[in-house]
């Protein structure tokens, strides 16, 4: 009885871990970042059912109350920075143990081989009315070889006065074909791939993002 229990595994400032508890998940966020963990929780009206954490997937991982999700959520590009600190399989084996049986994980990230494709992609611009600011953002992703690089540019606009700045980073390139096998042999079940949240066809070549589920066996 009661709201499903989520896990928001690198929330970030927390927007689809207060998105989900308003639809009555009981959700927690955790992010390494103590800035973002401090952003999370200024949210203006929270809810009650949603908490955030400065800890990193490991720790997480090694608390009591692993294994009682009935979902995780790893948006934008927090599996690939997973990917980044250990192996694929023991990314995908620290997520497992914090699932219950049956429990379902959502990856949502950018796609390589798109972006090795065309070289340079830039998404639609985002704007948007944040506390009496105007706020745009613009992202890039570049080709780099062995991984990909996120150039990103935030302007802020308040009382006719502006502000910005930008930086980037780099992470590895997670491909789709070898992710779905590493989840098999991993005992994950119910593996599916899509280019959107309305189940469109993911084409490796030309789908700019990567949404992949599937249920802990």
């Amino acid at each position: 009885a009661g709201a499903r229990r989520v896990l928001d595994v690198g929330c970030a400032s927390g927007g689809h871990a207060a998105a989900l508890a308003r639809e009555g998940f009981d959700v927690t966020g955790i992010d390494p970042s103590p800035v973002f963990i401090a952003e999370a929780r200024s949210r203006p009206h929270l809810p009650g059912s949603v908490r955030f954490e400065a800890s990193g997937l490991e720790d997480w991982a090694s608390r009591d109350d692993a294994g009682v999700f009935d979902g995780i959520i790893c948006l934008g590009q927090t599996f690939p920075h997973l990917v980044l600190l250990r192996p694929l399989a023991e990314a995908l084996r620290s997520l497992a143990s914090l699932l219950r049986e049956g429990g379902l994980l959502i990856i949502q990230m950018i796609n390589p081989g798109a972006i090795e494709k065309r070289g340079l992609w830039t998404p639609p611009i985002r704007s948007w009315d944040d506390e009496g600011a105007h706020v745009t953002v613009m992202r890039q992703w570049i080709d780099r070889g062995e991984s990909l690089q996120m150039v990103l540019t935030r302007v802020s606009l308040r009382d006719g006065k502006g502000e910005g700045k930008s930086w980037d980073h780099h992470v590895p390139k997670v491909r789709a074909p070898v992710l779905r096998q590493t989840l098999a042999l991993g005992g994950w079940k119910e593996i599916t791939l899509a280019s959107g949240w309305g189940g469109e066809p993911f084409h490796e070549q030309d789908s700019e993002t990567l949404i992949l589920t599937a249920q802990r066996g």
